[in-house]
């Protein structure tokens, strides 16, 4: 058993790869039934062109289109009030007009449109919190609807992750005057192990101390707090190195169920990243009652060597 901790938030892992061998038997899919009657299952998808009235009046919208009014079926990506919030303010970005196109499958002009739109509603969602941008995409990672998209919501007030890895940050600030992920991400370059690709302003690597099997990081290469601060060409560089993340989920693991989700701030002293993972396990006992995550699949040094050799493969 090797137990690792997370450099940052000091949180403990155990690394049990040995357990993949375990037989499984009687085993099936789960079932979610929905939670109550408002939340069924339909056969129409709100998402589509032409549906727009099913979602009720949208917020933000890009288009080719200048004279476009709000809610016309002539839309290229599309930003809606989430109709089942977490909290006051949430919205879900459709990510285009095709039911099923995610991200690496889309040009990379529409794929950079959702980066930008990414940045627009995270904007709009700083003037009424925290900004908290994720995506569920696939049943096992909690999207109620197959059309890719993203949602992006305001927390009234900093969520237990980012509280953590602030006052942390804070205190590494205050006592060396530089920033911990600055030096990680240093560290991790030199050490190799873990570095999957990266570009002028992008890296992506696995956590050294990840409880989730093939979990990926991407940070920028520079000191940015918030990612809504991005500008045109790392705006460009971030949009490459999402495709990239999911071109390899998509490949390796044969289009798994993923969440992504991005923790920025607006303290100077932050370093904003996204986190990656595919939904390959369900969380048992040790998990949820000890709150230690088991990686019980790979390691992230052979996970990331599997990445490396995976990209010669996607280019």
């Amino acid at each position: 058993m090797d137990i690792r901790i997370d450099p940052i938030t000091q949180q403990p892992v155990i690394l049990a790869t040995s357990r993949v061998k375990r037989p499984h038997f009687g085993k099936s899919k789960p079932t979610h039934p929905p939670i109550d009657n408002k939340r069924t299952e339909s056969s129409v998808n709100p998402f589509a062109p032409g549906n727009e009235h099913i979602t009720g009046p949208e917020v933000w919208a890009d288009s080719d289109n200048e004279n476009r009014k709000s809610n016309d079926p002539d839309w290229k990506v599309r930003v809606i009030p989430n109709k089942y919030p977490i909290a006051k303010h949430h919205e879900v970005i459709i990510y285009s007009q095709h039911p099923r196109f995610d991200f690496p499958a889309l040009s990379l002009k529409q794929a950079t449109r959702i980066v930008k739109a990414f940045i627009a509603r995270g904007k709009e969602m700083q003037k009424h919190g925290q900004p908290f941008l994720f995506c569920n995409h696939g049943v096992e990672a909690g999207a109620s609807i197959e059309q890719p998209h993203a949602q992006v919501l305001a927390f009234p007030a900093l969520p237990p992750a980012i509280k953590t890895e602030v006052d942390v940050l804070q205190k590494h600030y205050n006592l060396h005057g530089n920033c911990a992920y600055c030096q990680l991400i240093e560290h991790e370059e030199k050490v190799g192990k873990r570095l999957i690709w990266q570009n002028d302003s992008f890296i992506l690597m696995t956590p050294e101390a990840s409880g989730w099997p093939y979990a990926i990081a991407l940070m920028p290469k520079i000191h940015q707090a918030a990612y809504t601060a991005l500008k045109d060409r790392q705006v460009l560089d971030f949009t490459q190195a999402l495709r990239i993340m999911i071109s390899l989920y998509n490949h390796v693991l044969i289009n798994p169920s993923y969440n992504f989700w991005v923790h920025s701030t607006k303290d100077s002293f932050y370093h904003w990243h996204l986190d990656m993972i595919p939904r390959l396990k369900i969380a048992g006992g040790v998990e949820v009652g000890a709150g230690i995550i088991v990686n019980d699949r790979i390691s992230p040094e052979d996970a990331a060597k599997k990445f490396r050799l995976a990209l010669k493969e996607i280019k």
